[in-house]
């Protein structure tokens, strides 16, 4: 069980709070090659509401998807209650703009 805990999973999140079609697909063509090189996957999800909301949501995704990394898209990026779950949680991310 210890060695599967500290097993990678080759997967990045991407999340972004409101799917603009061109900005959304710029970050996420730059993110899959990127991973694609370094042997990554990519799974896009789409995170909003109140800090609440918000906040369940990512807990929920981070209880049943295991990840490597994380890409915050703005406004997400900028997120109080993002940034303390990923850093608590010890999900390495970048912070774009």
């Amino acid at each position: 069980a210890r060695a599967l805990a500290g097993s990678r999973t080759f997967l990045i999140g991407l999340f972004c709070e409101t799917p603009i079609p061109t900005y959304v697909s710029e970050a996420l063509r730059g993110a899959m090659a990127r991973c694609r090189e370094a042997g990554y996957h990519v799974l896009i999800e789409q995170l909003w509401g109140d800090k609440a909301a918000f906040r369940q949501q990512l807990e929920t995704l981070l209880a049943a998807v295991r990840m490597d990394g994380a890409i915050l898209l703005p406004p997400i990026c900028d997120r109080d209650e993002a940034l303390e779950i990923l850093d608590q949680r010890r999900v390495p991310y970048v912070r774009t703009t």
